[in-house]
Order: C-alpha cells, then structure tokens, then sequence
C-alpha cells in the first residue's frame, strides 16, 4: 500500500460555526450544497446546520463512539463537528468516488464505489478501510457496481449492487480472495425491486430505498426479510421523489433522504423523510431551506442507522445464505 501523501493528512475546514451535536441527531451529506456540505439536521424542528462546506460529500456514516466518517470523492476521512473539520486518511488509492459507507463492529469502515476502477475490471468496489492508517483493502469487485453497503450484526455485508441487486458478503473472504470470493447474489434485481441504499434495524430487519421507473409510486422504501430474502414495499410515492440513503433512528422509524423532493423555487431542494415502520406514513423532517441534493443520511452516535442487537458470527450463520 503505496504511503499517503501529506496533503491527504491533513484537516480540511471550511468556516462555520461549532456544531455540538446530541445522540439522535441527523447528519445528512449533501453533494451540492456551498460545494458540498454535511448539515447536522435537528430531527424534531428540522433546522439545518453546516458542520463542514466545500467537499463533494457523498456518503456518511456514525459509529457509537461518536465518530463520524465522511467520503468525498475519493477521499475518506474523520469529521470534526466542533472544529468543522473533515481530516482525510484515504486518498485515492482504491476509494475513487464513495457513494455509500458503512461502519463494523470491529470500526473499519467499509465503502461502496460504484465507479471504481480496480484489479477486477470496471464497475466499482467494496472496500475496507483500516480507520488507523488507511490503508485501503478490496473485499468485493466482481462488476458489482455497488452504491451502499450496510454492516450486519453477523459482520456479514449487504451490498446494494445496480446489477444484481443485493449482494450478501463475506467481507474476511472477499479480502483474502482479492475480492472475488465469498459472496452470493442475496435478493436479485428485477423490474420493481432495485434498491439504491439499504439499513439494518436493531432485529437484523432491512429497508431499502427503492427507484424502480418513472412511476411516482415506483419510488418507495421496502422492507427486507434478512433471512428469506422476501420483500414488500412498506411506502410508495407521495414525497418521495428521489429518494437516496436510509437510516433507521433510534425510535425505529426509518429516515430517507431525497434529493429532488419538496423544492422551494429559491434554489432550495430536497428532504429528510420518515417513515413509519409499522404504517408507512411518511412525515417531512426538513425540506429546502440550505438543502441542494441531500443523497445520504446518517444517525449521531448510532452505527449504520441501529444498534443490532444480533450477536451471532459469520460462521454459524454463511450456510443459510450460501
């Protein structure tokens, strides 16, 4: 792994005012907001606050240590709320474009680049990064073209893949094998399911955004059976427009950004969505106002969006998907 430059290492800021945020509360990456912003977005009044401007913010994840993980571009790095400082420790070695980020329980933060270019060939990878020294490691690359990625309990990885749809990964496997072992196409893409990013809830549950045609209700949030694979949608159309990345809070309640809803005709576009899990009735968060493409969105202090309470290992769990 050739050494980063010094460039890369050091923190990054753009002026804004010291953001202390509480568990719960929302950080959402928008790639075009003031040159890309991440915004910290209170969950019960909606308001926006810039943490960190001018990087093409694509992808953001929380650990429960309260680290926050930003990709931008092809750089991935720590953020620094009360600083407004984004501090790279990778820098386009493997991550090219970061569109979806997850992080483990080990910490490594995994990332899903949907247009890399990699020892497989075109079409994106998944890779993990050491959060110490960066140092980037293929774990799936077979033309996945990946857009998300979410860390199960199991430390298994679903994978959000354009072509094939979700992808279930061994990511041990798929680092060991250079990045062409270890997985299995978990739910296959077709004409109405083809999910764009996904979560896992605290029982091991998935959701999924969903952008099936031109439809207003192909638009939608789905529901995943992570054992059986089955889905259904849980809410179609209405404000969902775009919608992008998923996180579940800590309510349960599943939150989805959406690049293109709810427009101010002052520039401002865009929302933060939820959803409720059980009934599906969406309710708006925070829309417009600073928002130019909210693409990801994030949950303070929680990893991937919940808590998983499962505990089992890779191993006592590969045959039932394999």
């Amino acid at each position: 792994m050739r050494s980063l430059p010094l460039l890369f290492l050091l923190a990054v800021a753009s002026p804004a005012a010291a953001v202390t945020l509480v568990p719960g509360e929302l950080i959402v990456a928008d790639d075009q907001a003031a040159g890309g912003t991440l915004f910290a977005v209170d969950p019960a009044t909606g308001a926006q606050t810039p943490i960190v401007s001018g990087h093409p913010f694509g992808a953001v994840a929380t650990a429960p240590d309260g680290t926050i993980w930003a990709g931008a571009g092809n750089q991935l790095g720590r953020v620094d709320p009360e600083a407004g400082t984004f501090t790279p420790v990778a820098a386009g070695t493997v991550v090219q474009n970061a569109w979806g980020m997850a992080v483990g329980r080990s910490g490594s933060v995994f990332v899903a680049d949907q247009f890399a270019i990699n020892p497989c060939g075109n079409g994106g990878n998944v890779s993990q990064v050491d959060p110490g020294s960066g140092a980037e490691t293929i774990v799936f690359c077979v033309h996945p073209h990946p857009t998300d990625v979410v860390a199960e309990a199991s430390d298994s990885l679903l994978v959000v893949s354009s072509v094939w749809g979700l992808v279930r990964l061994d990511p041990v496997t798929g680092a060991s094998s250079g990045g062409i072992q270890g997985y299995r196409i978990f739910v296959a893409k077709s004409a109405i399911f083809q999910p764009r990013a996904v979560a896992a809830r605290a029982d091991g549950g998935l959701v999924c955004t969903s952008y099936a045609g031109s439809d207003p209700l192909a638009k939608a949030v789905l529901v995943v059976d992570p054992v059986t694979g089955s889905w259904d949608y849980l809410s179609r159309g209405g404000n969902l427009v775009d919608p992008q990345g998923v996180a579940v809070a800590a309510d349960g309640s599943y939150l989805v950004a959406d690049g293109q809803a709810l427009p101010d005709g002052s520039g401002g576009v865009g929302a933060i969505v939820k959803v409720d899990p059980v009934l599906g009735t969406q309710t708006v968060i925070s829309s417009a106002g600073a928002f130019r493409h909210p693409l990801r969105v994030a949950v303070y202090r929680v990893r991937n969006g919940t808590v998983p309470a499962l505990s089992a290992t890779w191993g006592s769990v590969k045959d039932r998907y394999r």
